[in-house]
């Protein structure tokens, strides 16, 4: 499935934070820990400077779910086109070898998978991003497994990191429009 034009505007300042800001997550990924929330908050900033952009952080899935959706889920971004149109959810994951395990046998990316799945296709497009880095001078081993987890992307870019490793960003919207 293609992308709609407004969900790669919004994509573009995520690759231009890993591209500017390399070396901090180098070193974010070097310790192991979760990051991720520094990271969907710069995404949410530079997309909320775009003037053909709405952007809300951590909206709530019933805004763009099916009638049976309950409870206060909330996904990590939304962004609309400013001259209207269905609004794009995101889930993002930054996997990197200190949670792997976490996001693949842990299952949180069939989870947010699954949290996208709720969204009615005639409300929004649910979208899936996956940040996949390593630090290592030949990252082959880190990343074997990402090509299991990410097959097809709709949008894809591969940033070098600063010293060494790589970061692949990988986004695919999720079903389509009935």
């Amino acid at each position: 499935m293609t992308l709609e034009p407004h969900i790669k505007a919004a994509l573009q300042p995520l690759a231009d934070v890993f591209s500017e800001r390399s070396e901090d997550i180098s070193r974010f990924v070097a310790t192991g820990n979760s990051w991720e929330s520094w990271l969907l908050w710069e995404w949410c900033a530079r997309c909320k400077r775009r003037q053909d952009l709405v952007t809300r952080i951590e909206p709530i899935y019933s805004d763009f779910s099916r009638a049976a959706v309950t409870g206060q889920k909330r996904a990590d971004l939304s962004v609309a086109p400013a001259d209207g149109g269905r609004p794009a959810v995101f889930e993002l994951a930054t996997v990197h070898p200190g949670n792997a395990d976490k996001w693949i046998k842990g299952g949180k990316l069939a989870e947010d998978a699954s949290k996208l799945g709720t969204v009615d296709l005639a409300r929004a497009v649910p979208v899936l991003v996956v940040a996949v880095l390593s630090v290592k001078a030949d990252p082959t081993e880190d990343l074997r497994w990402a090509a299991r987890v990410t097959r097809g992307p709709a949008w894809q870019v591969e940033i070098p990191l600063t010293g060494q490793g790589k970061a692949l960003l990988r986004a695919w919207a999720l079903g389509s429009p009935a």
